[in-house]
């Protein structure tokens, strides 16, 4: 009889199997411990230690997601960051960070696993980087497709390696959601990169079309709440007065608007520009400890 195999299930490996009936098991007499669900909770003496109070010197890892058409300064921005490493997913447009010094780092992310390795690498701290930046997000979407097809490929020769399936794109965006926001708490400042998507394809020029990252709305959910900085980048065309030639301007718009997907996470108080032009770290960084101020204010 021949051996059938049984399809593995796909899982995010977040899930903590917690039920109605969870109760706190009371310590015995003379220890000082409980337990939830066999986990010893000790007498909070470790977490009371971990508490600390927010300062801009413990919370100055940026996290952002940038997104825009090509061409708009994504890579560039990234790139002004402090000690970066590019995880070059198959999009080859590291070009413009080169220098001959070689201050930006790169490390092309062709397969899934590769990422995963990249994380690990991380996440261990034994390494000299202190940004780390995943472009694109949309890419890899791609990249983490053929990663979950070849694994049910391996249970089921019959598949059709071109039309992922419903249970396919499930598996996407689990393990996306998982990876994204696993990179996202590595201590260390952290930016998405993502192509741009418009809700009227049909009509790609339309000015009252909405702009948003070209990723599932599942992931691109959970990483907007994640992020502190969401910039959707273009270019503006300005004229010299005294010249009347034209040149183009990298901007990022910060702030949410019917048609735009953006945010800037900021003090109590504190203002930030709809908009800024040549946006870079040391300009975000500014912002975001409160230290915009519009053109008038005293």
């Amino acid at each position: 009889m021949a051996r059938t195999k049984t399809k593995p299930e796909i899982s995010s490996d977040f899930d903590l199997d917690l039920d109605d009936s969870t109760k706190m098991e009371e310590a015995p007499q003379g220890m000082k411990t409980q337990k939830v669900n066999s986990i010893d909770l000790g007498d909070f003496t470790d977490f009371e230690e971990g508490i600390q109070a927010i300062t801009h010197e413990n919370e100055d890892f940026i996290k952002a997601l940038f997104y825009g058409p090509n061409g708009t300064g994504k890579t560039t921005i990234a790139g002004s960051f402090p000690a970066p490493i590019i995880f070059d997913i198959n999009e080859r447009g590291t070009r413009v960070l080169a220098t001959e010094e070689g201050r930006v780092k790169k490390r092309a992310v062709d397969e899934f696993e590769m990422l995963v390795q990249g994380f690990w690498y991380l996440k261990s701290g034994k390494h000299p980087f202190k940004t780390v930046v995943l472009d694109n997000i949309t890419t890899l979407q791609e990249v983490a497709m053929r990663y979950i097809m070849n694994k049910e490929a391996d249970f089921d020769l019959s598949k059709d390696m071109d039309m992922p399936t419903k249970r396919d794109w499930g598996g996407l965006s689990q393990i996306l959601k998982r990876w994204l926001i696993d990179f996202r708490n590595l201590p260390m400042n952290v930016v998405f990169i993502a192509q741009e998507k418009r809700d009227r394809d049909e009509d790609l020029e339309s000015d009252d079309a909405s702009v948003y990252p070209q990723v599932t709305p599942s992931v691109r959910g959970i990483l907007g709440a994640a992020v502190d900085v969401i910039g959707r980048t273009y270019v503006s065309e300005t004229t010299d007065a005294n010249t009347g030639k034209t040149k183009n301007r990298f901007c990022m718009r910060l702030v949410p608007g019917p048609r735009y997907m953006a945010k800037i996470r900021l003090p109590a108080g504190a203002q930030t520009p709809n908009s800024i032009v040549n946006p870079s770290y040391e300009a975000l960084v500014k912002i975001m400890n409160g230290g915009y101020k519009p053109k008038g204010a005293n």
